[in-house]
């Protein structure tokens, strides 16, 4: 075998000009694209070291998915490519390396064995420890800005998906991370996690990617309503890539042989499907159609290098992950589009409800204002019928009065006018006031004491009063009034004798701390207090009913220069 290696250097020299070796890189000028062939081939490099010094290089092959790519320097093999673990390897890195050490002014010759399961292309370059290092520093932080652009704008739209539930966002994210997945084989770091077994069957991903970015299409297109035609066509194509991707793992080269021949008819059809969205007026159609089109332009480079169409070069190796990064960011792009669009669309609804809640409120007020007008005419009107009514029942009994003989029956008759005036001055002031719930305390007990006065009091009986600004509720100015008219009648009838020369009533209504106070007393001779506490005639029993419609009222009454009458009760 070291016969024939040694046989075949030497063969080779004849034709082959040796490279100096000159610089951090140099290029062996063995670069090629040779499709998807899978014959060994062999390549002869010569290097000249022009130095008066000894020089130590790196010889490395460009790809790392090369199944066998051997180094023979000097009889001596070493081994790399996918069927050698990295472990196993001289230098273990994911792409093919060895170092080569060159005397003073001398010329070497290696030769190169190389053989792929995939398609075969690539370079072989020196590098010196620094340009090495360059070099190494440039592809690693390359890889690591696309895995990590990557990285971000999937979990942000994972993020996105779990708050929103729009599957969108859910496709997309599986498209980024397969497709990512598939970049970090093409790379080579997944064989420092991998062996060359997984490595290959982890190739699934690529059909996988691809059904995924149908199923994404299907939803940021809205396929389905479009067209029910294009939305089976694509579910097919779903079926078929997922297919494609069991078939790649239970056979690599025909089912990736198959994979790539589905694309030449999967790609046109989604862009043909984009283009049609964009007629029909879908608004992510457009960016949509770019984003494709532009990874399109990218991928055809890399599957023309693959093909062997075109040479071997850092653009064109590089072409496909460039443009599956501008694509993948432009449809993030796309769906933060969405996102802002679903945004506006859901602000614009809550506008629009809004809008339709404040006519319906609006439209709603109006009619129960209509409607709280009516009841407070009709209201009014019982008020001012009911008082009608009073006044009737009042004038009746004064008539009976004024026809009685019986001093007493009169007296009686007098007393229930007085009662009924009380009663009949309450909705008297309803009815021309514009607030039923409350009455006026200081106009309503002015005028009920100038009823009465007028009605029962002897002209010689003065009255003083002094009213508080309270507004009262229609029950207790009721309950007040009534028991107002009985106290001030009683000390008419029973507080003076007829040689009294200044008979006075003072009557007065306050707030004592959170109670109001009623306080009502004459100048007479007073009563025997357990007379009248255990009285039961009428006048006494309706004081005491009446006070029973006030919160927590209590009242009493005492002997200081003539009887005084007071009631509290609560304000609510």
């Amino acid at each position: 075998m070291k016969k024939i290696a040694l046989f075949l250097l030497f063969f080779a020299s004849l034709w082959s000009a040796p490279v100096v070796l000159e610089g951090e890189r140099v290029d062996t000028g063995i670069t090629f694209a040779k499709g998807y062939s899978h014959e060994t081939m062999t390549f002869t490099l010569e290097a000249y070291n022009p130095k008066a010094q000894s020089v130590t290089y790196y010889l490395e092959f460009s790809e790392p998915f090369a199944e066998v790519v051997d180094f023979v320097i000097d009889s001596e093999v070493s081994p790399n490519g996918l069927h050698v673990p990295l472990n196993a390897r001289a230098i273990a890195v994911p792409l093919p390396r060895v170092t080569i050490t060159f005397a003073p002014y001398q010329t070497r010759t290696l030769l190169i064995r190389y053989q792929s399961r995939f398609t075969s292309y690539g370079a072989f370059t020196l590098y010196t420890q620094e340009g090495l290092s360059h070099k190494e520093l440039i592809y690693t932080a390359f890889y690591f800005a696309y895995f990590g652009a990557v990285a971000v704008m999937a979990l942000y739209n994972l993020f996105l998906f779990l708050s929103l539930r729009d599957k969108s966002y859910l496709y997309y994210v599986g498209y980024a991370t397969v497709f990512g997945l598939w970049v970090f084989l093409f790379s080579g770091f997944s064989l420092y996690f991998i062996d060359a077994s997984w490595h290959y069957i982890l190739h699934f991903s690529t059909p996988l990617a691809f059904a995924f970015f149908t199923r994404f299409s299907q939803n940021i297109l809205n396929i389905q309503a479009l067209s029910s035609r294009l939305y089976r066509l694509t579910q097919l194509f779903i079926v078929l890539l997922i297919l494609f991707s069991v078939w790649v793992v239970w056979d690599l080269e025909s089912g990736y042989y198959v994979t790539n021949l589905f694309g030449m008819l999967f790609f046109p059809v989604m862009a043909f499907i984009g283009v049609y969205a964009a007629k029909k007026g879908v608004m992510t159609a457009k960016l949509y159609l770019f984003s494709l089109l532009l990874y399109l332009f990218f991928a055809t480079i890399v599957a023309s290098l693959a093909m062997g169409l075109v040479e071997f070069s850092l653009l064109t190796k590089y072409a496909f992950v460039v443009g599956s990064l501008l694509e993948i960011t432009l449809f993030s792009f796309l769906l933060a589009y969405k996102f802002n669009t679903l945004k506006q669309e859901h602000l614009q609804a809550q506008r629009d409800e809004s809008m339709r809640l404040e006519a319906t409120v609006a439209q709603k007020t109006q009619d129960l204002r209509a409607l709280l007008s009516e009841r407070e005419m009709l209201i009014k009107e019982i008020h001012h019928r009911v008082k009608n009514n009073l006044q009737i029942i009042s004038g009746m009994l004064w008539l009976q009065s004024d026809a009685s003989e019986n001093e007493e029956v009169s007296t009686l008759l007098t007393q229930s006018i007085a009662r009924i005036k009380s009663i009949s001055l309450i909705h008297e002031l309803i009815y021309a006031s514009s607030d039923f719930a409350h009455i006026e305390a200081q106009g309503y007990f002015e005028r009920l004491l100038a009823s009465v006065r007028g009605a029962i009091l002897d002209q010689k009986i003065a009255v003083e009063s002094d009213i508080a600004p309270l507004s009262l509720s229609l029950d207790e100015a009721m309950a007040l009034g009534v028991i107002v008219v009985e106290v001030v009648t009683n000390a008419a009838k029973h507080a003076w004798d007829s040689t009294h020369q200044s008979p006075k009533i003072t009557l007065s209504l306050c707030p004592e701390g959170d109670k109001i106070a009623l306080h009502i007393s004459d100048n007479g001779k007073g009563v025997v207090l357990e007379q009248l506490q255990n009285s039961s005639t009428l006048g006494v029993n309706i004081i005491a009913q009446m006070s029973t419609r006030l919160p927590k009222a209590t009242y009493g009454y005492s002997n200081d220069a003539g009887l005084h009458f007071h009631l509290r009760f609560e304000k609510l």
